[in-house]
């Protein structure tokens, strides 16, 4: 079997790669189909080899964007539970999403982006609170001058209904 890519790229030897990449396929459940083509994969088997991938040579800062799409609710919560268990391990990870709520659970420290500027920066609770929102997603739209969720969809209900 040929020497994998991700292994050659951090310099692991051959015997070190196999055994976490036996590891991490069997943690995500994928032990089994580890001789199998990336092609014959769903998108959520896909995206747990490439979190697999990225922890193959355990490291120490971690850039992850949107790392849930395409899981099962089973396999998003080990993704959100590992991503805090590495933080806790001291680890720094960049973790990228949309889905607020999930930011919000999920990370200690965020930062909000919009059109290439830094926004906000600190705790959710921070962030909301000098906003006057009560939760992140309500201070993004206000931070970022996007219209209301609500209201978006009340226009989209009325024309539906024209």
């Amino acid at each position: 079997m040929a020497r994998p890519v991700v292994a050659c790229l951090h310099h692991l030897d051959p015997k070190t790669s196999a055994s976490r990449r036996k590891e991490l396929l069997d943690i995500f459940g994928l032990g089994a189909s580890a001789d199998q083509r990336m092609t014959e994969f769903s998108k959520g088997m896909r995206q747990k080899v490439i979190i697999a991938a990225a922890l193959m040579h355990r490291p120490e800062v971690l850039f992850l964007d949107e790392p849930l799409t395409g899981l099962d609710a089973n396999a998003a919560l080990v993704v959100k539970e590992l991503i805090r268990g590495l933080a806790a391990q001291g680890r720094t990870i960049f973790f990228c999403s949309h889905v607020l709520e999930v930011v919000e659970r999920v990370c200690t420290r965020i930062v909000i982006i919009d059109r290439g500027r830094v926004i906000a920066d600190g705790t959710a609770a921070a962030i909301a609170a000098g906003t006057g929102a009560s939760t992140l997603e309500q201070a993004f739209v206000a931070l970022t001058g996007t219209r209301d969720a609500a209201q978006v969809t009340h226009d989209l209900l009325e024309a539906l209904e024209r």
